[in-house]
């Protein structure tokens, strides 16, 4: 399962599904911490895009924002930037990740959560800064490739970051 660019790991590469070795829990938190509000909002749209179809139904959406804001009722003032405005298919009645992404691009309070536990983490492991510079790295050396396997292949030499 899963083997989408930005789904979540089902199985670990120990061939044990029930545990995570540390390098997968290093690449985790690398990429968590190296994702723009483009990553987040498409690795939160995936978690809940079941059929992988690239489209959410208005309850899936509703679900997502309750788990992401850790409430019982989605705010609706939330719900309606992503659903209104000619964003949800008349024909289908599903919102695509595109669409949700520009939305979150537009209206971060979307997942702002997610957002604010990113940031709390860079702050706390080697500092904003550094997350910052490793962001501008991935998007240079990896430019939408994430798998385990080729960052855990990079051998970066990081010389030529640190002139400041």
């Amino acid at each position: 399962g899963g083997g989408g660019i930005l789904s979540a790991p089902t199985s670990s590469s120990s061939g044990r599904d029930d545990v995570l070795t540390f390098e997968e829990f290093l690449v985790g938190v690398w990429r968590f911490c190296t994702y723009d509000a483009t990553l987040i909002a498409a690795f939160c749209f995936n978690i809940f895009d079941a059929d992988g179809l690239g489209t959410l139904l208005p309850e899936e959406i509703d679900a997502l924002l309750r788990m992401t804001h850790d409430t019982k009722r989605a705010d609706a003032a939330l719900l309606s930037l992503i659903t209104d405005d000619g964003r949800l298919d008349e024909a289908t009645g599903t919102v695509s990740i595109e669409s949700f992404v520009r939305v979150v691009n537009e209206y971060p309070d979307v997942l702002r959560p997610a957002f604010d536990l990113r940031d709390r983490v860079r702050e706390r492991l080697l500092g904003r800064d550094y997350w910052e510079r490793a962001t501008k790295r991935r998007r240079e050396r990896f430019s939408g490739i994430d798998s385990v396997e080729v960052i855990l292949s990079w051998q970066g030499d990081d010389d030529d970051d640190d002139d400041d």
